[in-house]
């Protein structure tokens, strides 16, 4: 019948879950810093800089003084100087980070864009980064992959890290450009080779599964330990993955776990659920449900699929909880309706076994033929038996 979602392997990264997955290009992408507070605006009366004459020392000042305000999250005071200095290629960024992230203004992706674009065509690679951004993820502009690859091309060809990085993903998942390990290869150790952290991971993603590189896994350690050192939550996950399955390294459960508890006391939901996975079998640690279950939660608040599954085993089986197959079924469903295959077979098993829900076989079939149709195994053998 059905494995439980606790049995499964532990993965490289929370993008990871997904076949030939290797990364992290999402929102922190756009190099701001990402504060809970802000100011609305109100009735401002700042006069532009196409309206007077600035120096271009004076420029800088504004710059100086608007970025200071920005960091201490006086984002009203910042808004006015970037406001007053707004032909500045750096000011121009900066304004579109506010409407985007809605510091001191209304959240408003199309002018992010506009003003992502004035920086951009003053050639400012962060401004191309963040305009590609918009195009691929379809934010204030229609989505269009091949768009943001000129965008990320535009940058990464002045030798910008994260327009390297953006690019060689484009690359490996084929969006706007034909799909090549190799070609993603060459931009991922271009970004790396910089010291760009996630660069580093990705570049050791293809190490570790041997994408159009000769799979070497110490190789895949190096990269993964350059980013780790940095701080940087995935790559401190994934060097303990490595160290849990001996992959380049001697295998070494304590190390694994003090890798995993970096990465989970940053937040990272993958190294959240891996460091509880530790705690359930007690690998590197005693061994405590109590404990497997605080940092399963912690992953699974985040939508995090894997810490939803595992969560919802524990209460399947009332490890370190009381025992509620209501709340399993409420936990499974999550990873479920995200589309994820365990997650739809293990709420397939549920169904077909009337554990905290009306035992229903068609039910129970659906949701195995959605996990089945992922090519997950369990969920193949169970609309056989």
């Amino acid at each position: 019948m059905f494995k439980n979602a606790g049995n499964r392997t532990y993965q490289i990264s929370s993008q990871l879950n997904k076949k030939n997955s290797a990364i992290d290009v999402q929102e922190p992408i756009l190099n701001i810093r990402i504060y809970e507070d802000f100011y609305f605006l109100k009735n401002q009366e700042v006069k532009l800089e196409s309206e007077i004459s600035i120096s271009e020392a004076e420029i800088t000042n504004r710059l100086e003084k608007a970025k200071d305000f920005y960091n201490k999250k006086d984002y009203k005071s910042a808004y006015n100087l970037f406001l007053s200095i707004n032909k500045n290629k750096n000011a121009q960024n900066y304004l579109g980070d506010m409407y985007y992230f809605s510091y001191g203004v209304e959240k408003n992706y199309t002018t992010a864009v506009e003003w992502y674009r004035k920086a951009a065509d003053q050639g400012y690679a962060t401004g191309q980064v963040n305009l590609g951004l918009m195009y691929q993820y379809g934010y204030g502009v229609e989505k269009n992959y091949t768009t943001a690859v000129e965008w990320y091309r535009k940058a990464a060809d002045q030798g910008y890290a994260k327009g390297q990085g953006n690019l060689g993903l484009m690359y490996q998942y084929g969006y706007g450009v034909d799909k090549n390990y190799t070609t993603a290869v060459e931009w991922f150790r271009k970004a790396a080779d910089q010291g760009y952290a996630t660069g580093q991971v990705n570049l050791g993603v293809m190490y570790q599964n041997g994408y159009d590189v000769e799979k070497n896994y110490t190789t895949a350690v190096k990269w993964f330990r350059k980013a780790a050192d940095q701080g940087y939550a995935k790559g401190q996950n994934n060097l303990g993955v490595m160290y849990q399955n001996g992959y380049g390294v001697d295998k070494n459960y304590t190390t694994a776990v003090e890798w995993y508890r970096k990465a989970a006391d940053q937040g990272d939901a993958t190294g959240q659920g891996n460091l509880g996975l530790m705690y359930q079998y007690g690998y590197g640690v005693e061994k405590n449900y109590t404990t497997a279950v605080e940092w399963f939660r912690k992953a699974a608040d985040q939508g995090d699929t894997t810490g939803q599954n595992n969560l919802g085993v524990m209460y399947q089986n009332g490890y370190g909880v009381e025992k509620n197959y209501t709340t399993a079924v409420k936990w499974f469903r999550k990873a479920a309706d995200q589309g994820d295959a365990t997650g739809q077979g293990n709420l397939g098993f549920m169904y077909e076994n009337g554990y905290g829900v009306n035992k229903d076989i068609k039910i129970a079939k659906e949701w195995y033929r959605k996990a089945a149709e992922q090519r997950d195994t369990n969920a193949q053998a169970a609309l056989k038996d």
